[in-house]
C-alpha cells in the first residue's frame, strides 16, 4: 500500500465517446518507437485496440497508453512504417469540478513468480488498483447529475502546483458520492474516486 496526499486537483466526466471502427495511421511514421493518434485520447481501457503496422500484426512487442492515446513499441520502428490503429474508443471529457485536499492510496502486492527447479525465489510487483478520498471541492453545478449519466471520470492530482516543473497525476475511474457527519456535526458529501486503470504521472 502507498499513499500520497496533495493540494489541488480537478475531476472530468466523460461527456462523450467516439468508436475508431476503421484504421486510422497514428504518429509520423519515422523510426520512433511512441506512436499517437493525435487527438483522440482517454481511450476506453476495457477494449483491446488492433495495432497494425505495414497492415500486419507487429512483430515487435508494445504497450498501450490508453489515457494519452498513444502506443509505444519495445524498440523503434523502420523508417516509413505504418502504423494504423483501430476498435478503440475514445473519449471527450468535460470538468465537473475543482477539488483540494486528497488522498490517493494505491495497493501492491506480489506474486511469485519461481520457475520449477529454480534454487532461488521470484517474486514480481503487482499493481491491484487504487483510490482517491477527496476532502475538499468546488462542484460546477452538480456531481450527483453527472454520477447518474455516465459515472465514469478522469481525475487530474497536483501534488504541489508551485513544484517545476510541475507534477501531477491522471487516472480513470468511478466517482462514489455519499454523505458523512463529520467531527462538528456539519453534513456533507464524502466524495472517492475507484480507479478503473492506472494512475499515470505526468509532467508539464
Amino acid at each position: 500500500m502507498g499513499r500520497l496526499t496533495g493540494k489541488t486537483g480537478a475531476v472530468y466526466g466523460v461527456t462523450s465517446r467516439t468508436t475508431v471502427s476503421v484504421a486510422q495511421a497514428m504518429a509520423d511514421g519515422g523510426a520512433h518507437t511512441l506512436y499517437t493518434l493525435t487527438g483522440k485520447p482517454y481511450w476506453d481501457s476495457n477494449i483491446t485496440p488492433t495495432i497494425l503496422v505495414n497492415g500486419a500484426a507487429p512483430a515487435v512487442a508494445y504497450t498501450v497508453d490508453y489515457i494519452d492515446g498513444s502506443v509505444t513499441f519495445a524498440s523503434a520502428l523502420l523508417v516509413g512504417d505504418a502504423v494504423t490503429v483501430n476498435n478503440i474508443v475514445y473519449s471527450a471529457l468535460v470538468k465537473v469540478g475543482d477539488l483540494f485536499g486528497w488522498t490517493l492510496d494505491v495497493k501492491m502486492d506480489k506474486v511469485d513468480a519461481t520457475a520449477f527447479e529454480d534454487a532461488w525465489h521470484t517474486f514480481l510487483p503487482v499493481f491491484l488498483g487504487w483510490n482517491v478520498t477527496i476532502d475538499g471541492y468546488k462542484v460546477n453545478g452538480y456531481w450527483y447529475a453527472a454520477v447518474i449519466a455516465t459515472n465514469n471520470f478522469y481525475v487530474r492530482l497536483y501534488p504541489d502546483v508551485n513544484a517545476s516543473p510541475t507534477e501531477y497525476y491522471v487516472g480513470n475511474g468511478y466517482l462514489g458520492v455519499g454523505i458523512k457527519l463529520v467531527h462538528n456535526a456539519a453534513v456533507t458529501e464524502a466524495i472517492t474516486l475507484a480507479g478503473t486503470g492506472v494512475m499515470k504521472r505526468k509532467t508539464t
